[in-house]
């Protein structure tokens, strides 16, 4: 097959250009071409880069009432869990990246485009053991009696 004019530069196998056919048959690349920026859709390489910030802000925190004794542990083990965050995020803990943290907690190293069906959240557990992570997309931090 041939590229016309009307194909992005960046189209260039014939699967895409199968894709782009397809897409025209329908309708949607039209709309591609009038919304560039819906082209981002198919395009991985326009994917935002995982940073602290975004994954700080990602997970959500289920902290106890505020004032309670639980509520001082988690905070504490929270501040813990933001430090280790910003020394994977400063590339101090080795071969760990917070992609590594991100599919720990929701099986995915990268935040899908339109976002994860459940928020990924934190939740304290009051029992001993080691972080664990659920198919929920939760992380579990365990907070040990003493």
């Amino acid at each position: 097959m041939t590229r016309t004019s009307t194909v992005p530069q960046h189209i260039c196998s014939e699967a895409e250009e199968q894709l782009r056919t397809g897409l025209d048959r329908v309708g949607i690349f039209s709309c591609i071409q009038r919304k560039r920026e819906l082209a981002l859709i198919f395009e991985l390489q326009h994917t935002p880069s995982l940073t602290f910030g975004r994954l700080a802000t990602l997970i959500a925190v289920n902290f106890s009432e505020v004032g309670s004794n639980r509520r001082k542990k988690e905070d504490k083990l929270y501040g813990f869990f933001i430090s280790y965050l910003r020394q994977v995020a400063a590339g101090r803990r080795g071969y760990i990246d917070l992609g590594s943290i991100l599919a720990f907690v929701t099986g995915s190293s990268q935040v899908p485009l339109f976002g994860f069906d459940d928020q990924p959240t934190i939740q304290f557990e009051y029992r001993e053991g080691i972080p664990t992570a659920g198919t929920c997309a939760c992380l579990f931090l365990e907070i040990m009696s003493a």
